[in-house]
């Protein structure tokens, strides 16, 4: 069942006012306390109001744990309801704009530390079986951050075989900088992992796991407790993300590795 919205627009009555200083948390003022029965009253107001934007819009459900909206409520409080929303052209022509100039800036301040640790390429193919379009994605990560590179369509490539994904990450490689690559990261396809061998041929890549002059698999088990210990500050989803290594280390684990942790 489908509801326009200009049948909606007599029921939207809810509005944020400035004037309720319970909804936003400000560090320069005080939160008044607030009995059970209003606070609920209130919660209710608020949830009534960004359920029916996000179910009336149609958009995802799990919008409601966006920070971005949280961000709007408090804008919203702040400004009060005399301020009106965006046009769509100020959105599009404006905000757009400003908010892409933002990203760009602060992906070349990302770029800035590539140098310090050096980055790991990620790709991943993906089709879809009813259009069989085959997209392929590249990411650049490094300790600060992940930035989307780019998107590569090769639906009507004739033969996507190993010369052809060597020259397409040969090609990402000298896009980002020989000098900053430390690694790529690929899916398990076949054509994929041999084109990775060749290029490991072509750059002097840093190999940790696999190093000649001294065992390295301590490093490795030091490098995972790292890590966990990162995404748990990070992230709220952690015993999510905790299980998931966990389980696959555990697969991975010896006592002689474990040993040479500790040496």
């Amino acid at each position: 069942m489908s509801v326009s919205q200009t049948s909606r627009k007599e029921d939207a009555t809810f509005a944020l006012r400035s004037t309720n200083v319970d909804l936003v948390r400000s560090k320069s003022m005080k939160q008044p306390k607030i009995g059970g029965g209003l606070m609920k009253t209130l919660k209710k107001k608020l949830g009534e109001a960004v359920s029916k934007f996000i179910i009336y819009e149609r958009l995802p459900m799990n919008l409601s744990n966006s920070p971005w909206l949280h961000n709007l409520i408090i804008a919203a409080a702040e400004v009060g309801p005399s301020v009106k929303c965006p046009t769509p052209y100020e959105v599009s022509d404006v905000y757009l704009e400003a908010e892409y100039k933002s990203m760009q800036e602060w992906i070349s301040k990302l770029k800035t530390t590539w140098k310090e640790k050096g980055v790991t390429i990620m790709c991943d193919g993906w089709t879809d079986s009813v259009n069989h379009t085959h997209i392929m994605n590249f990411l650049v990560y490094c300790s600060k951050g992940t930035i989307f590179l780019k998107s590569i369509d090769a639906s009507n490539v004739d033969s996507r075989n190993t010369d052809y994904y060597f020259q397409l990450l040969d090609k990402v490689v000298d896009e980002v900088g020989e000098e900053f690559v430390i690694q790529v990261v690929t899916d398990n396809e076949k054509a994929l992992k041999a084109a990775g061998q060749k290029l490991m041929e072509k750059f002097i890549l840093l190999r940790l796991v696999d190093g000649d002059e001294k065992p390295t698999m301590g490093f490795i088990y030091e490098a995972i407790d790292r890590a966990k210990q990162s995404i748990q500050k990070s992230s709220r989803y952690y015993s999510q993300y905790q299980e998931i290594i966990d389980k696959r280390w555990r697969f991975m684990h010896s006592d002689l590795h474990s040993a040479g942790m500790s040496l």
